[in-house]
């Protein structure tokens, strides 16, 4: 990793964003999830949601998607027990089943932050996540099409905090790492990965990750308490003209809603330009079931 922070004061051309506990959270957490699958399943809670979350990375490598991996998990967790391995796959179906990942909300301004950056700056995202599973969050979101590239890290590439998929989105983007700004909400992953990859970091704070009065480590370029801050960006001033014109005002306070962006017909603003601002009207999301978000403060996925 760098030793410097990148320039706060390098003109900005893109914004990437991290997904879980960034743009959104699960309306319902993973401890509800597991108890309710324990009981459909017929037998006495055997480990707990934090067991899950702490074990997981060591069935990452091997499994090809969240649900072969949450099987395993809980195959080996009942094992450890004395329990049947199978009763632990049990509860792991009932727990999938009990899983929408389209049952998000909104972090406060999370959706205007996307709408209002989207008229001045290119939009991606870099997320430690299953492509089925992260898609199905951004339709939640009505963020689906919001974006020009989606880096799906570890799976197209290695996941953050290895620079590779920061520099993936940004060569899709067409923009060097040194004009560009990645949004997350953890030191580990998105912090460092960002760094590593000479991007500037906007860290989404967390005082459990680095509490008050302490400086965070890895340091980000800009502190942020909520997706409302992007708003009225820290590197306002800074940003590139778009090319051709004049740079993009940003809009005024009441101009857009925090809800789903206007997405153009094809979706992104790509490089025709500027979408129209106007007001959105927030979409409910689907009461429909979810889970927990993509990591705890550490960076660790938190689906799960």
């Amino acid at each position: 990793m760098s030793d410097a922070l990148p320039d706060p004061d390098a003109p900005v051309d893109a914004v990437l964003f991290d997904v879980d506990d960034t743009l959104c959270r699960y309306r319902r957490p993973g401890s509800e999830l597991l108890a309710v699958a324990f009981d459909r399943v017929g037998v006495e809670p055997f480990f707990g949601v934090e067991e899950y979350y702490e074990r997981y990375p060591e069935f990452a490598a091997a499994a090809d998607d969240v649900a072969t991996l949450r099987e395993e998990c809980f195959a080996t967790l009942a094992a450890e027990r004395g329990r049947d391995p199978a009763v632990g796959r049990r509860v792991a179906e009932v727990y999938a089943a009990e899983r929408d990942h389209r049952n998000v909300r909104p972090l406060p301004g999370a959706c205007g932050a996307v709408e209002r950056l989207a008229t001045d700056h290119r939009v991606g995202v870099v997320t430690n996540g299953g492509p089925s599973m992260q898609r199905e969050k951004l339709e939640g979101l009505g963020l689906d099409g919001a974006f020009e590239t989606v880096v799906f890290a570890g799976h197209d590439t290695a996941p953050k905090p290895d620079p590779e998929p920061f520099r993936r989105a940004l060569r899709a983007l067409s923009v060097d790492p040194g004009r560009a700004v990645h949004v997350g909400n953890s030191l580990e992953a998105d912090v460092a990965g960002a760094r590593a990859a000479g991007v500037r970091a906007a860290w989404l704070a967390d005082a459990d990750a680095s509490p008050a009065g302490s400086t965070p480590d890895p340091e980000p370029t800009y502190t942020l308490a909520s997706p409302a801050d992007l708003h009225d960006p820290p590197w306002r001033g800074r940003t590139s003209p778009r090319a051709g014109g004049d740079a993009v005002p940003p809009p005024p306070p009441d101009a857009v809603a925090d809800g789903p962006p206007v997405r153009s017909p094809a979706g992104v603003h790509g490089r025709r330009g500027p979408r129209r601002v106007r007001a959105a009207a927030s979409r409910p999301t689907r009461d429909v079931d979810v889970g927990g978000p993509e990591g705890p403060p550490s960076g660790r996925r938190r689906d799960l």
